[in-house]
């Protein structure tokens, strides 16, 4: 499997960068590949056997939100097993995708859907509900940028209701309003001093009062901010992530500053604004690792972006964007998921472990 995974995704890339022109269609095999590995991974790992337990025990109270509580039931009111319920989710999901891609006029699907292979899909079968938060929260930035405000707060509170960190996407509201250049690099320079600051134990004072002050008065969301908020456990995938930010944010400006066509201004002005809203992140960073699955998150319409310019500017500066995009994608995968707890928790249980085509000589490795 791991064998045909790689080829599959090779030849997705090579018909994605060959035929960027032409309008390509949702890669439909692709995706059932990447639908198997899916829905097979082993129960056992991780935070899949939590799903699993309260999904067949439903009696069994949780602490999921409200609007995922409700898929499961309706998930086992129509008769289906856990396999039935993660095919259901992971539908879902590329419906999701399909349809931002639609509003964000993004013709070319295949590199979009290698981008997500490579930087997503290999936690989605595990974080069930925070993949399906952010295809819910793709489309609603979808709406955002077409200047559907309305739709776009609706939907990332249903996203909240299927994992309650989409409620951080409404801060890319007011980012997008940021209209002077002068006010970003404010808006970073503030972001770069929290998050030293973060390392002082005084600052981490003041920090822990208020999270806990709100923790108290937000129910449901307020004390799942308190557990990741309060871990005080940056990981060294923490350095690519701002490494990531950076380069995105001075590629956008650079772009900003050559690309002329107004059409392809929005797009540009789009990935500036997704950046600014990552380098948010870097004070959250220092309490706990598992924030950049935010930028995870977002990082969906920065694919968007990616591939638009691509696809419609001039070469040589098409293909100096496609570069520096398979170098930042590609270095931060091999990073997140070759190293640490998601190579044993993710990447393994995905293309080894696999239940339906498992690797039967394959030696597990030790953490590294």
């Amino acid at each position: 499997m791991p064998i045909v995974f790689y080829l599959a995704i090779i030849a997705e890339a090579l018909m994605g960068i060959i035929a960027p022109l032409k309008k390509t269609a949702f890669p439909i095999l692709f995706v059932c590949l990447l639908g198997v590995l899916f829905v097979y991974v082993p129960n056992t790992v991780s935070d899949n056997i939590i799903y699993q337990i309260y999904y067949t025990h439903p009696a069994v109270p949780n602490k999921f939100e409200s609007l995922f509580n409700l898929l499961m039931q309706l998930s086992n009111a129509l008769g289906l097993d856990y396999k039935g319920f993660k095919t259901l989710i992971f539908v879902l999901e590329m419906t999701l995708l399909y349809l931002g891609m639609r509003l964000f006029k993004l013709e070319n699907k295949r590199l979009f859907m290698v981008f997500y292979t490579m930087i997503l899909f290999f936690e989605s079968p595990i974080q069930l509900r925070n993949y399906l938060m952010a295809t819910i929260v793709f489309v609603a930035i979808a709406y955002l940028w077409r200047g559907k405000t309305s739709m776009f707060i609706c939907l990332v509170i249903i996203g909240g209701l299927v994992q309650s960190s989409a409620f951080f996407f409404l801060l890319l509201w007011p980012i997008m309003k940021i209209k002077h250049r002068k006010t970003e690099y404010w808006f970073i320079a503030v972001m770069i001093i929290v998050a030293i600051a973060m390392l002082l134990p005084p600052t981490r004072g003041v920090y822990t009062v208020i999270v806990n002050a709100l923790a108290s008065a937000i129910p449901v969301f307020g004390p799942k901010l308190a557990a990741y908020a309060l871990r005080f456990q940056p990981g060294t995938i923490m350095i690519f992530d701002v490494t990531l930010t950076i380069v995105l944010y001075w590629l956008f400006v650079k772009l900003g500053k050559v690309v002329k066509q107004p059409a392809l201004e929005t797009y540009i002005t789009l990935g500036r604004k997704m950046a600014l809203f990552f380098f948010m992140l870097f004070p959250l960073y220092m309490a706990a690792f598992n924030f950049d699955r935010i930028l995870m998150d977002g990082l969906l319409v920065v694919f968007v972006v990616i591939i638009t310019l691509f696809t419609s500017l001039p070469s040589p500066t098409r293909w100096t964007v496609l570069v520096i995009a398979f170098a930042l994608f590609g270095v931060y995968s091999y990073e997140a998921y070759h190293y640490g707890i998601r190579y044993q928790v993710n990447y393994e249980p995905v293309l080894f472990q696999n239940e339906l085509y498992p690797v039967r000589d394959y030696i597990v490795k030790d953490q590294r």
